[in-house]
């Protein structure tokens, strides 16, 4: 009898010690995912410092030219933001754009260009609108910023 007890005893101790073993290993994964959520917040904090500081700097700058313009529209009053916005266009045309003095005569009086911002992805839109109103769902803007 104390052959098999000594040999349950043993058993036991073996799977408290694995039980064990298991709980630390599981504990180890555990930070290891927290540490690596961190890093990944912290490099996401430190791009939305960076692109607040550069939003600031734009700001500024405007603000320092004498375009003195209250809420948002201060960047779009900016020379510096929309030589950028300009700039961006060009790209996403393909890198050249060739406008010729009857592009300009060609946009009718009535013809303007809204621009929005998408909330979810912070991007912005511009539309080309003309002075009749739009007809109703012709733009999804649930997430849209007029």
């Amino acid at each position: 009898m104390d052959l098999v007890a000594s040999y349950s005893l043993i058993a036991i101790t073996g799977v408290v010690l694995l039980l064990g073993l298991f709980f630390v290993y599981q504990a180890y994964i555990y930070r290891k995912n927290q540490r690596k959520l961190l890093h990944e917040l912290s490099q996401e904090a430190d791009k939305l410092l960076q692109r607040m500081k550069t939003n600031r700097k734009l700001q500024s700058s405007a603000e320092n030219e004498g375009e003195h313009v209250d809420g948002a529209d201060k960047l779009l009053s900016s020379a510096k933001y929309l030589t950028t916005l300009v700039t961006v266009l060009v790209q996403k045309a393909g890198g050249t754009v060739r406008l010729k003095e009857t592009d300009f005569l060609d946009i009718a009086n009535e013809e303007y260009v809204s621009v929005y911002v998408d909330v979810r992805d912070s991007s912005i839109l511009l539309h080309l609108n003309t002075s009749e109103f739009p007809a109703p769902g012709d733009v999804d803007d649930d997430a849209t910023y007029h």
